[in-house]
């Protein structure tokens, strides 16, 4: 797992080995999904591809 932390906006950061430099994805990176009847949110490999963010923003390719 990859603990995220969420903006109102629906956007998130993720810590990185840089700590002042951490990951941002951008809400139109992330899909809701089921697991065991329960909601979850989770990254989208081709919203995050198509996006375009700040620096350091999560490229899954």
């Amino acid at each position: 797992m990859h603990p995220l932390v969420f903006a109102d906006d629906g956007s998130a950061v993720q810590a990185s080995p840089e700590q002042q430099r951490p990951f941002t994805y951008p809400c139109s990176c992330f899909v809701t999904g089921t697991i065991k009847r329960t909601s979850t949110r989770d990254t989208s490999r081709r919203n995050c591809a198509a996006s375009s963010g700040a620096p350091r923003t999560f490229d899954p390719a």
